[in-house]
């Protein structure tokens, strides 16, 4: 439901209610009484809601002026008490407003004040999320005050709001204040919260340890302090206030993060541009596109443990994996004196959408600094429009065409190698011809053509249909589905594909293009549920029409070959998912993560093993969520092993990131489901 577009909600419930509703009566399923809904009726109700919505929030935004008005007449104090609405239920926050609030405090939400004052602009993250920027107003607000204070809530789930804790504090403790969080997740006991209160709160007021909120003594009889009157700064703004004519009382230090921009003199100069692994394959070719181009690309290792554990040290380690792992592989890279650091810049993916992966340019910029380097640029390498600006970094037309066809390419190459190498009658002959056409990619790839790459892929695809094989086929075929970044970052997936192919099967991983066109093709899939612009879906269109003119003479022979498949089109891989849940899924990997499984099925690989981040919410949604479903659908895949790996960062000391080579094994000869383990494969 497209609620932030007020036109496109009157629209969707229109079709929805007075279309959809009434066709699915009329076919039997379901039944509508009473007159037809008119437009013009749900028209009026969408305003009417959204008139209710906007005096709701004027009320909670009064009753936050009045609670200060009482704190500045009274001379009392006031915890901002942040969280998500779910926090708000007594079952999950513990009953911390009430507790607070028997110490004398007044509790005030961080959307009751967040209206008083604007967010600095520019801060260290990217602010996706109007929560995110209701936490930013408010703790900038609190900054401005001696009688409020700021807590925080944060539940491990919402992943998204590991980047939020960080960014609140860096404004309070700018500005002199105490940031205070408490991780409020399903534990048994209260340890965590009860010591925050213990040490953030006067002794004298606690309860006993022993009694639950709700049998705490009263609060002690409330008495003037010495925060009231207190004389405005002459240096703050006066704030946007309904009721009351509140002031700053305190100046607001500036918790602006500067932007050190990748200049065309950078570039001139010759900077090594350190740019973190993800697909080995792809990258490599890629890599020398760029360098063509003039830029001094650096491509780090793609098997390294020692980004993991450089990543803990300077990432929030509630964040998810991939994260984790970037921003591991350039600070290793930036500590171990291979590097002059004087002319050193970082090259970063940006998505622009909901995912972490838009904010992974400001975890890396926080690690830098916090390394003692805030002078090192941060490149942003994103197809869309964000408050970053790199004058010496630019995407030609040439660059971006010879990047298409490097990634084509690359998603031939691995699709042979995968299908090929279990069988080799001699071996190590498939990675002998796979290194001979990857070396002969890397002359070409700075200037592919449809013509060289057509010809490059016909001479591969040919010398792999005919290199001799044995057994060809008997293997059960497993496929490998997930994150982007852990599907095919060896490091971060544990070698899955090395020990697939050691366990006697033949890994099968979908292609890397298909997350672009995904991309590419939200626009237009999601046009009626959530709403787009014409001009947005004509050029997504566009865009995904060239992409398969620059690969349908491939496909083709793909198509011919008896040995190798040709990739769906992914109006094909929609449809497939659409049978499962809504392509409004649309972030992460979103349904295209679905179709993908569904497509491993349809191509004789139903054993499929799903790498999903710990923290990545979206995709434990279109991955292990949609499992039971798939397997109602399709029941002959009843006896594969689905097996989800939810991947975590540990030292080099845990486990817990790799996928057991014994379990795999069991489960893909015994043909048991992940949860249908016995008790002996628990611990794995």
């Amino acid at each position: 439901m497209p609620y932030h577009d007020k036109i496109e909600l009157k629209r969707r419930l229109y079709e929805l209610l007075a279309v959809e509703r009434v066709a699915d009566a009329e076919a039997g399923r379901g039944r509508v009484r009473g007159p037809k809904l008119t437009r013009t009726e749900i028209d009026d109700a969408v305003n009417a809601a959204y008139e209710a919505d906007a005096r709701f929030h004027q009320d909670i935004q009064t009753m936050g002026e009045e609670a200060i008005h009482w704190i500045e007449e009274h001379g009392g104090r006031g915890i901002v008490l942040a969280g998500r609405p779910y926090h708000n239920d007594p079952e999950i926050n513990h009953a911390l407003p009430e507790l607070i609030a028997s110490f004398g405090f007044a509790v005030l939400t961080e959307d009751s004040v967040a209206h008083l004052v604007k967010p600095e602009r520019p801060i260290r993250v990217v602010d996706q999320w109007m929560f995110h920027s209701r936490l930013y107003a408010a703790a900038r607000f609190v900054t401005m005050r001696n009688d409020l204070d700021l807590v925080q809530m944060n539940s491990f789930g919402c992943g998204l709001d590991a980047l939020t804790t960080d960014q609140v504090q860096e404004i309070l403790e700018a500005s002199g204040k105490i940031y205070t969080v408490l991780k409020i997740d399903e534990v048994s006991n209260l340890g965590a919260r009860a010591s925050a209160s213990a040490h953030s709160w006067p002794p004298s007021r606690t309860r006993p340890p022993s009694a639950p909120p709700w049998q705490r003594r009263p609060a002690m009889p409330f008495e003037l302090g010495e925060a009231s009157p207190v004389k405005p700064s002459v240096d703050a703004p006066v704030f946007a206030t309904h009721k009351y004519a509140l002031e700053a009382q305190r100046a607001s230090k500036s918790a602006a993060f500067p932007k050190v921009s990748f200049t065309q003199e950078m570039k001139d100069a010759g900077y090594t541009i350190l740019c973190p692994q993800m697909a080995p394959i792809h990258f490599d070719l890629i890599k020398e596109v760029f360098r063509a181009a003039g830029y001094n690309l650096e491509l780090l290792p793609s098997t390294d443990r020692g980004a993991v554990e450089a990543g803990l040290r300077y990432v929030n380690n509630d964040i998810c994996y991939p994260s984790i792992l970037d921003t591991g592989q350039i600070m290793e890279a930036i500590e171990s004196g291979r590097y002059d650091l004087s002319k050193t810049a970082v090259v970063i993916t940006q998505t622009g959408g909901g995912c972490r992966a838009t904010n992974y340019i400001a975890l890396i910029r926080k690690a830098l600094r916090d390394s003692g380097h805030p002078d090192i640029p941060v490149i942003s390498l994103s197809a869309v429009k964000l408050d970053e600006s790199n004058p010496g970094f630019k995407l030609t037309v040439p660059l971006l065409k010879a990047c298409v066809y490097s990634v084509l390419f690359g998603d031939v190459m691995m699709q042979m190698l995968y299908r090929t190498r279990p069988y080799e009658a001699e071996e190590g002959a498939a990675n002998e011809l796979f290194e001979d056409f990857m070396e002969r990619a890397r002359r070409l790839a700075p200037n592919f053509t449809r013509s060289s790459f057509t010809k490059l892929s016909r001479q591969a695809i040919t010398a792999f249909d005919t290199l001799p094989l044995t057994g060809e086929g008997t293997k059960p075929r497993v496929g490998v589905v997930g994150e982007i970044l852990v599907k095919f970052h060896p490091t971060a997936n544990n070698h899955v594909v090395d020990v697939i192919e050691a366990e006697g099967c033949e890994a099968v991983v979908p292609g890397l293009l298909d997350f672009f066109l995904y991309s590419m093709s939200n626009a237009q899939v999601q046009k009626d549920g959530l709403g787009s612009s014409a001009v947005t879906r004509a050029t997504m269109d566009a865009a995904i029409g060239l992409v398969d003119w620059m690969r349908k003479p491939v496909d083709e022979m793909l198509e011919r070959s008896d040995r190798f498949e040709r990739p769906e089109p992914i109006a094909v891989m929609q449809e497939k998912a659409r049978k499962i849940l809504s392509l409004c899924n649309n972030m992460g990997e979103g349904w295209l993560l679905t179709a993908e499984m569904l497509d491993l099925i349809d191509h004789g690989a139903p054993n499929i093993i799903c790498t999903q981040p710990f923290a990545c919410l979206p995709n434990h949604v279109v991955g292990k969520a949609v499992i039971q479903e798939l397997r109602r659908q399709h029941p002959r895949a009843t006896s594969s092993p689905w097996i989800t790996t939810p991947v975590r960062a540990r030292s080099t000391s845990s486990t817990a990131s790799s996928l057991p080579r014994s379990s795999v094994s069991r489960r893909l000869s015994r043909g048991l489901h992940w949860k249908r383990a016995s008790k002996s494969d628990s611990g794995e």
